[in-house]
């Protein structure tokens, strides 16, 4: 009788072993599967990420090589490591910016008012350009000209496809340097802040 009782016992305490580690390798693999999950997110954010960063310095590198190739007697400075300064710099008988963006849709208006909040910020600037490489520049037609703290701003839409445009921005804005005294900056700045409240 009492091997009889010890061998249920033991049989009982095989049978709850087995059991635990029959829960705990469940929970093990459950929590494998969500760390796999996890661990594939966390990758395809990182590619995403580097995917982006890829794209915007391609927009750069191709940017650069065009402004140099355009205005062979200026000075043209990489600007893009520094924060509010844009990504290059004119430098000839005027000061101008250059910003450039390589979106896979059009340039959305956050980058348009960081773009024109850079403009404002560095009294340096006399002009700027915002340049979309590939696609259009949200609530703005092609080649638009505004101003932003009486600096002349010049849009620039899908600039690989025709980069002479930039050319022609940076020339429109040095006319329009020249011949000031024949602008009504305030006015037209002053249009342009009725434009955008009426909107909202």
């Amino acid at each position: 009788k009492r091997l009889d009782i010890q061998q249920k016992n033991n049989e009982k305490i095989f049978f709850q072993k087995d059991e635990m580690e029959r829960k705990l390798t469940e929970q093990r693999e459950n929590y494998e599967k969500k760390l796999d999950k996890l661990r594939e997110k966390i990758e395809n954010m990182v590619i995403l990420t580097s995917n982006s960063t890829k794209k915007g310095q391609e927009g750069e590198d191709w940017t650069f090589n065009e402004l140099l190739r355009l205005f062979p007697k200026a000075q043209i400075e990489d600007t893009h490591s520094i924060k509010h300064r844009g990504d290059f710099i004119i430098k000839d008988d005027y000061i101008g910016m250059v910003d450039s963006k390589k979106f896979k849709s059009n340039v959305p208006k956050r980058d348009i008012d960081k773009f024109k909040s850079d403009m404002e910020t560095n009294s340096d600037f006399q002009y700027g350009i915002l340049c979309a490489t590939d696609n259009g520049i949200a609530t703005k037609s092609d080649l638009s000209l505004e101003f932003v703290s009486g600096k002349p701003i010049v849009y620039v839409c899908k600039a690989c496809k025709n980069p002479q445009k930039i050319l022609i921005a940076c020339n429109l804005c040095k006319l329009i340097l020249k011949n000031m005294d024949c602008f009504d900056i305030t006015k037209e700045e002053n249009q342009l802040v009725i434009k955008e409240k009426t909107k909202s």
